[in-house]
């Protein structure tokens, strides 16, 4: 079958039409512009039809290449990246060379820990290293120096806007890994590496090539067909669970994540109201709206959440809310 995904056909057809289809012995995490140079017509495919064929592939899930470049995981400590970093370490996928977590040291402390789980029990066992990347604390430069992170805002008229600045991501997650893997793999000698990124088949709309090229963007979870119920499943049988990973501030978080915030983890919420509360007593100059994190353009801490859900055990696995990582920022949608 066709789906659009992250890797276009080459030679078998230019575009945005990408393969997940049937051709015997292509294994799974061959990408369609690596393992097809004048692709397979589609046997499926009706006769007369205009335009270079597509590409069928089938893939036996499971199963993975021995590839000559580095391997980099690009770790968000979400559910996907943590899935990701789970397989190598089982030997379900190569063996990870390097995994990177971009630290913009504004994460509520749950994502610490897990972070140190992971190492402690998965990756330092499995020979994986987990490097911890970061430009500073973007919660001191927000309050301080510039607004680097989207807003709500209230203008002199009453009317209401939404500073719509993305920068939070490229400078303090994407620009920081890509600093350092460029570094590191010059000094082993290599030209180009191959960065997972843990995108799964329900938001396969969100995967990129690299916009660069000595990095390689790979899709594991798009090769083995999983999507995030599968994840989900997958952690689960191994007694793994997974916070979000996203600043304690973000705007982008809905009512229901602030809620489970403020039940679950009451001084990482605080720290949020804290937040909130400063950005206008101390407004930057460049602002003549005032700034608020919520879309209620009320403080923080005399939003009432409306939630109709009952059960809030264990909410941030059931609802799929905010996630912040380097490829698949939550700034990619509307805000909500």
């Amino acid at each position: 079958m066709l789906r659009r995904g992250p890797r276009r056909l080459g030679a078998a057809r230019h575009g945005d039409i990408y393969a997940y289809g049937s051709l015997p012995g292509v294994p799974d995490c061959l990408y369609v512009d690596q393992a097809v140079r004048g692709a397979v017509p589609d046997p499926g495919a009706p006769q007369g039809a205009k335009g270079p064929p597509a590409a069928r592939f089938e893939a036996p899930v499971g199963e993975t290449v021995v590839t000559k470049n580095l391997q980099v995981l690009s770790l968000g400590a979400g559910v996907q990246s943590t899935v990701l970093l789970l397989m190598s370490a089982e030997g379900m996928l190569p063996k990870l060379d390097l995994a990177v977590f971009a630290d913009t040291q504004a994460e509520p402390q749950y994502v610490y820990d897990h972070l140190d789980r992971l190492d402690e029990q998965v990756a330092k066992p499995a020979g994986i290293t987990i490097k911890r990347v970061s430009d500073g604390s973007l919660e001191d430069l927000a309050r301080n120096e510039r607004m680097d992170v989207p807003m709500y805002l209230r203008h002199p008229d009453g009317t209401a806007g939404f500073l719509r600045r993305r920068q939070c991501t490229s400078n303090y997650k994407v620009r920081p890994i890509k600093r350092f893997c460029r570094k590191w793999m010059q000094d082993r000698g290599e030209k180009t590496y191959d960065q997972w990124i843990g995108i799964s088949l329900d938001e396969f709309t969100r995967a990129k090539d690299a916009d660069v090229k000595y990095i390689h963007h790979k899709f594991p979870l798009l090769d083995k067909r999983m999507d995030r119920r599968d994840c989900l499943k997958f952690l689960g049988e191994r007694g793994w669970t997974t916070p979000k990973s996203a600043c304690v501030f973000c705007p982008y978080r809905r009512d229901e994540e602030w809620r489970w915030l403020k039940e679950q983890h009451p001084t990482e919420f605080q720290r949020a109201v804290d937040f909130d509360t400063h950005i206008r007593a101390h407004r930057l100059d460049h602002l003549t709206a005032d700034p608020y994190v919520h879309k209620s353009l009320k403080p923080l801490g005399e939003v009432v959440f409306g939630w109709t859900r009952k059960d809030t055990e264990n909410a941030q696995l059931n609802f799929d809310g905010l996630s912040c990582s380097p490829f698949a920022c939550a700034a990619d949608g509307e805000p909500s």
